[in-house]
């Protein structure tokens, strides 16, 4: 009873609470309730009922016990639980439990745990985008982590993966480094995260961290983007990665391979079969790759070899015919497209772009937003809300200054002087191959990923050793040998060709390069850019000014806009607040309404018009009007409601909240003063850590009032009270609360320190509350008592209650920036147009950058600059010898410059150099040639260029025509093959071979001998026929 205060006291009997710490009440006829609070001085240990010894007191007592987790959780010890439902006690103190006590006995309080020391584990997941350099010399890195932040406020990245941009919500952040570590990150106040981050690996492509994050995530998914050239053969330490040459393989196709080599092996030779084994594993996984070919033509040969002649075995001969021929027209133009997209890889998917099309660049989607100042202020308020002692007594505090959350809104501000990192830039090429991946589970920090990739010098090699591996599977498969001097040796495969080119005399179909159905990815990329968005977008539409018009039942709204083209608008409309019940374009009714994200939309037609939105206000007391599209100015009158979101300035926020006003009678009620209780009083220390360090102060009531309140409350150290009106004497504020005074605050300069010591005085007539809001700027740990609440809402805001006596120590630092890029060229686009005598040259320029200044650009040696356009507008920039200086102003810039040089096209014709200044990522290049002149060769230290088919188309010609020549068929020689080939070379696969076939039976037919009349005419027709379709191919080509 000592250490129990009285705070408040209600009743409608007259009391008086004695020294001895009893209740005295003068009582008469009736049932009357009175209530009495009390404080205790120290952490409540136990409490004992001790019964007063009159009998009217009852021998037994139900306590409820009422536990605020947040602040300490107890057990309760010594006192038997009762059901709180099956007593008399008031309703709103039954879902708290119950206990009964008798005289004597004392309940007991174990403390468990105080505060919150160790929260709960962070929440977050990883996004990775892996794009692979085309030089195989590392990977550009792209995260989004999203997810709650619960401990540890600092992101960082182990030194492994380098840093280059952070943004959160949106914003930029500052990248840097905390003295003693070589990992770099950022300093996080939002518990709800939404992070991009761009990083760079240099090293080992094979081995590199899962996350490289000193973090462990709940979830991990990534995809890795490869360029044209390269290609995953298998990845380890992931769980799920279906997309890789070795996952891509499946029991039936382990199958078929086996199959076919065994039973290659018992119909030919182990060797053949051995290279067949060989063949298959490498051209199985490779599209259009002759697969399932190979077991038609085994099926026919061992039918050959073990059938009786006769009908059955004719039929068999006509269907090896027919897979011979299938062979052929699967593999010319199969062993085409492999070595092209060998020497030329880029040709895998033709249908992807190198470049972007769009003029101006679309950064990963960043669709969080941030938060506003007053949500802010919600937070704050809340937390006060949700923290405060005796809440159920103490009146809410009034709502803060605008001077206050001004202050308050300065702790987010950045360092001006910190120069903010730009990042490498993000590929935006189109990856020729994308492959997923992810985890089942949590990934931890260290753990480690690996993968086999083989590169574009490889993938040549490769491709030629497909081409001959398939060669040679044929010639082994129809037994054709080759012997030095002799050519080839073909038995009995006489009537092998005179069959296959008799069939095609009659079916010559040609080969049509679009007959594939299109692949997602070219479906996707047509998709994107049919949808592509216009160039104005986000900004086609503005609302210059808004009249808005509130009644108690009404609400009129009359907006002015423009729109450059023709496009939806979202009104100032919610659909659970306000929906307008007419809608007016240029006093016309609107057409193209739709709701969408709980606003309305409505479809304007490009110009400026008049919007006229009115409708009736249901019953209630708050209304809230957003605005998805906030008007410049805006103009409120309001009738029976108040306004928040509009400030003294003329600004506004981008949502207007309405209370509705509701008189009501003073209602005065007089309360008879028996006595004064002790005065008591909490104090809020709302730390504020910016650019610049100030302390928000507010003292609290929680006595009654009627009497004046006197108080001595030391500062913090390096503490100077800026606000009027309040006493300072050595460091002690001299604060005198009056009788009917409830609330008072001020606000001081704090001198920055390394540490901040936070003490409770030893005193009875007020209890503390801490809270420290810090800039991202500072890096913050605390040593004393447990933090009682980490965040606020979304955000971290630590908050402690101390007990008189207690302390906290705040260490701060400021890590130290992260040297990088604060300009980065995001696109760079370079057209030559070469003439005769002279050649234009544009340079399209997308540019990044923190901070303004200028940057250099040296063009080559003897051009003239033409002109300068900085955002589509010229500017009047000349150059100063080779340099050409350009102004940066902070965020991105579209920059062009054109000029000619008195060089033309010549024969050998070589691109200048320019210099950037900086490294540019997206780099691209297109000449556009006159139309008199052919590109024959095309080199440089370009990663992926165009591509000279012919080249490859002749190599296949060459291998053929050696075969040819080697048959003894015809009796033409090697180079009578190339030439034919070469004149043939723009025609259809099956006319070639029809003239192939025509020649060969030309030289059957001189070798043929015992043939009958019936026979010879037989054969003279089908020769004739051949001559007709042959000459006719070749007057096409």
């Amino acid at each position: 009873p000592d250490k129990l205060i009285p705070v408040s006291l209600q009743s409608a009997l007259p009391v008086k609470l004695e020294q001895d710490a009893k209740i005295r009440v003068q009582v008469r006829p009736g049932r009357y309730r009175f209530t009495l609070i009390l404080r205790h001085i120290d952490p409540l240990e136990t409490l004992s009922f001790e019964h007063s010894g009159d009998g009217f007191w009852p021998d037994q007592e139900i306590w409820s016990f009422s536990a605020h987790s947040n602040l300490r959780i107890v057990e309760i010890e010594g006192v038997q639980p009762i059901d709180p439902l099956q007593t008399s006690m008031p309703q709103t103190w039954r879902k708290y439990p119950a206990y009964r006590l008798l005289p004597g006995e004392t309940m007991r309080f174990k403390e468990i745990k105080r505060g919150d020391p160790h929260p709960a584990p962070d929440q977050l997941t990883l996004n990775r985008s892996l794009w692979l350099r085309f030089d195989g010399s590392g990977y550009t890195v792209q995260d989004n982590i999203q997810g709650k932040k619960n401990t540890n406020w600092r992101l960082e990245m182990s030194p492994e993966i380098t840093l280059g941009r952070i943004a959160v919500d949106g914003k930029e952040q500052f990248i840097t480094q905390r003295k003693g570590t070589e990992k770099s990150g950022i300093e996080l106040r939002e518990g709800v995260l939404n992070l991009i981050a761009d990083s760079s690996y240099q090293g080992n492509i094979s081995t590199l961290p899962a996350t490289g994050w000193d973090h462990n995530f709940q979830q991990v998914s990534g995809r890795l983007h490869l360029p044209p050239g390269w290609k995953l053969i298998n990845a380890g330490g992931i769980d799920k990665i279906p997309h890789t040459w070795v996952k891509r393989w499946t029991l039936l196709d382990f199958f078929i391979v086996l199959i076919f080599t065994i039973a290659l092996a018992n119909l030919f030779s182990k060797p053949l079969a051995g290279v067949a084994f060989i063949t298959l594993v490498l051209i199985y996984q490779e599209p259009n790759a002759p697969k399932y070919i190979w077991l038609a033509l085994l099926i026919g040969f061992a039918l050959l070899k073990y059938l009786p002649e006769g009908h059955l075995k004719k039929a068999v001969r006509i269907y090896q015919l027919m897979a011979s021929l299938g062979l052929i027209l699967i593999v010319i133009p199969y062993s085409i497209q492999a070595l092209r997209v060998g020497i030329y890889p880029q040709l895998a998917k033709p249908w992807a772009s190198m470049t972007d099309h769009s003029r101006y660049p679309q950064t990963v989607s960043e669709t969080a937003q941030r938060k506003t100042d007053k949500e802010v202020r919600v937070d704050r308020k809340a937390a006060r809300k949700a923290v405060g002692v005796f809440k159920d007594s103490v009146a809410e505090a009034p709502e803060e200054s605008y001077r206050s959350s001004y202050y308050q809104s300065q702790v987010m501000q950045y360092d001006p002087k910190a120069l903010t990192q730009t990042g490498p830039g993000i590929p935006k090429w189109q990856p020729f191959e994308t492959i997923h991946f992810s985890w089942s589970g949590p990934v931890t920090r260290d753990q480690t990923i690996s993968f086999m990739l083989i590169g574009p010098k490889t993938n040549l090699v490769l491709s030629f050793v497909r081409v001959f591996l398939i060669i040679l599977l044929a010639l082994g498969m129809f037994k054709i040998g080759y012997r030095r001097g002799k050519g080839f040796h073909l038995p009995d495969l006489k009537s092998y060709f005179m069959g296959i080119f008799f069939i095609l005399a009659f079916f010559n179909p040609g080969i049509v390069h679009a007959g594939d159905i299109p692949s997602q990815e070219m479906l996707n990329e047509l998709q994107k850019r049919l949808l592509e968005k216009n160039e104005c977008f986000p900004a086609c539409a503005d609302i210059p000014d808004i009249n808005i018009t509130i009644s108690p039942e009404k609400l009129s709204i009359v907006a002015n806009i423009n729109t450059q083209i023709d496009t939806a608008v979202p009104l100032p409309s919610h659909v659970q607040h306000w929906l307008p019940q007419q809608v007016m374009v240029d006093d016309n009714p609107a057409q193209g309404l739709f709701r969408s994200n709980e606003c309305l939309w409505v479809m304007v037609p490009a110009g400026k018009h008049t919007l006229k939105l009115n409708g009736l206000i249901r019953k209630q007391n708050t209304l809230q009007l957003p605005f998805p599209l906030k008007p410049h100015h805006a103009k409120i009158t309001a009738s029976g409601w108040s306004v928040d979101g509009v400030y003294p300035d003329g600004s506004f926020d981008s949502q207007l909240q309405f209370k509705r006003i509701i008189e009501q009678p003073d209602k005065k009620t007089e309360i008879l003063e028996t006595g004064v209780l002790p005065s008591f009083a909490l104090i809020e220390r709302n730390i504020l850590l910016g650019l610049v360090w100030k302390v928000e102060t507010s003292v609290k009531r929680i006595s009654p009032k009627g009497s004046a309140i006197v108080m001595d409350i030391p500062l913090l150290p390096g503490e100077s009270v800026t606000s009027e009106g309040i006493r300072v004497k050595d460091g002690i504020a001299q604060i005198n609360l009056r009788s009917d005074q409830s609330h008072m605050q001020w606000e001081s300069f704090l001198e920055p320190s390394d540490s901040i010591l936070l003490s409770h005085s030893k005193t009875n007539e007020w209890t503390e509350i801490w809270r420290v809001d810090i800039s991202p700027i500072y890096h913050l740990e605390t040593d004393g008592v447990p933090v009682i609440l980490h965040k606020t809402g979304n955000r971290w805001y630590p908050t402690w209650h101390p007990w008189p006596g207690e302390k906290v120590t705040l260490h701060i630092t400021r890590p130290a920036g992260v040297g990088g890029q604060t300009m980065t060229i995001e696109k760079s686009y370079l057209e030559l147009r070469p003439g005769r005598r002279t050649t234009h040259s544009k340079l399209s320029l997308t540019i990044k950058s923190s901070q303004g200044g200028q940057h250099t650009i040296s063009l080559p040696p003897d051009v003239e600059l033409q002109e300068v356009k900085i955002g589509g507008k010229i500017q009047p920039i000349r150059q100063e010898g080779r340099n050409v200086p350009l102004p940066i102003i902070p965020g991105r810039q579209e920059i062009e410059l054109q000029w000619s040089d008195l060089s033309g096209i010549t024969s050998l014709f070589k691109t200048s150099e320019i210099d950037l200044g900086i490294q540019s990522v997206n780099v691209s290049t297109d000449l556009f040639l006159p139309p008199s002149r052919w590109p024959l060769f095309v080199g440089g230290e370009q990663l992926v260029g165009p591509a000279v088919l012919f080249w490859s188309v002749l190599l296949v010609i060459v291998l053929i025509a050696f075969g040819l020549s080697r048959t003894g068929l015809t009796p033409l020689k090697f180079y009578h093959w190339i030439l034919l080939g070469i004149g043939m070379s723009m025609s259809n696969l099956g006319a070639c071979l029809l003239v192939v076939g025509w020649l060969i039976a030309l030289d059957l037919r001189e070798k043929a001998a015992n043939l009958d009349k019936r026979q010879f005419n037989t054969v003279q027709l089908i020769i004739g026929f051949l001559t007709v379709l042959a000459m006719g191919s070749l007057v096409y080509a």
